[in-house]
């Protein structure tokens, strides 16, 4: 199945014979290409669409209906593999899709535009991850500040030097647990500064 010389004839033979083996090695063959990749992408096997969502070399019609495939495996392979455009991943960031927003999250390295789309996703520990990924701007923090998210509120007011202006909002934060942490951050900051 890793022959370089199969014909495309022995390529059919072998996608349709249904051994996973067979089809794994298959997929590692450098030539195997169109119908064929179309063939392996509609396989019943979640496996054998993982597998071949591990390959770098693929369309990105073929890469997008990976990571809408039904089953978790193939859309968490597709998305952490490398080689992946930005275009991609900033999709798949906007998607607002939980899985890819997560999967996205597990990878060594986001692109800034990617991770500012995260940001912004409508579920909250997606967002509360993402923010803790970037290295936030002062008038960043402040906006943040604002959030109806009490995690993310939550976050901001455990940051180190905090602006005065942020500061000030948060001690009249409607949630008690947000003033408490911005209490203990304070107070240690300021138990730090003693020290100096």
């Amino acid at each position: 199945a890793g022959n370089r010389f199969l014909t495309p004839q022995a390529m059919d033979v072998l996608i349709e014979g249904g051994n996973l083996e067979v089809k794994f090695n298959l997929l590692t063959n450098p030539v195997l290409a169109g119908r064929h990749l179309e063939k392996l992408l509609d396989d019943p096997s979640p496996l054998v669409r993982a597998k071949l969502a591990r390959r770098k070399q693929l369309d990105n019609a073929i890469i997008q209906q990976l990571s809408d495939d039904g089953e978790l495996l193939v859309r968490g392979t597709n998305i952490l593999v490398g080689g992946r455009s930005d275009e991609l991943l900033l999709g798949w960031a906007d998607s607002d899709d939980i899985a890819n927003q997560q999967f996205l999250l597990l990878r060594q390295k986001l692109p800034q535009k990617v991770l500012e789309s995260l940001c912004f996703s409508k579920h909250e520990t997606v967002q509360l991850r993402a923010l803790k990924l970037r290295d936030l701007k002062p008038d960043e923090v402040l906006g943040w500040a604002h959030s109806e998210s009490v995690a993310v509120r939550l976050y901001i007011a455990s940051l180190p030097n905090l602006l005065p202006e942020v500061r000030l909002l948060l001690a009249r934060d409607n949630e008690e647990a947000v003033r408490k942490t911005l209490a203990a951050n304070l107070s240690l900051q300021d138990s730090e500064a003693a020290v100096l």
